[in-house]
């Protein structure tokens, strides 16, 4: 995003970026037109719904992700407040709230034998969504 002039300004607090959703959907909205697009991100709301067959919310065990974000660098509000939204599910609850519920599939992700079985699921249910005739 930095690289691509895509930030907005530094937020201290988080000691990250403000990405340029304006910015970051224009230059999707090409990407996603031709088909076969991966798009990764911490949440969900603010892509079109049109945009994607699936959408696929990763969850993990708090003491895992403790652990995870620590090895980041993730430090003080960005480390409480993503272990915070992981306890509440946020981004579970926006997905569901931003697109249709059958659109979205939540699954564990806490160790590294069940990251094929979530691949092969995911490729499993875009096949299966993408082969399903349109709904009028």
């Amino acid at each position: 995003a930095v690289e691509r002039g895509w930030v907005l300004e530094w937020d201290e607090k988080y000691q990250t970026h403000v990405v340029d959703e304006d910015k970051v959907l224009d230059e999707l909205e090409i990407q996603t037109a031709k088909g076969g697009v991966l798009v990764d991100h911490h949440s969900s709301d603010w892509f079109p719904e049109r945009w994607f067959p699936i959408v696929v919310v990763l969850r993990c065990g708090t003491e895992e992700l403790y652990d995870r974000l620590e090895k980041r660098g993730y430090v003080g509000h960005k480390l409480t407040d993503n272990i915070q939204c992981e306890i509440f599910g946020v981004a579970a609850e926006e997905a569901r709230e931003s697109y249709s519920n059958a659109k979205v599939l939540e699954l564990q992700n806490e160790r590294h034998e069940q990251i094929a079985s979530n691949v092969q699921c995911i490729v499993n249910e875009i096949q299966r969504r993408c082969d399903a005739p349109e709904e009028t």
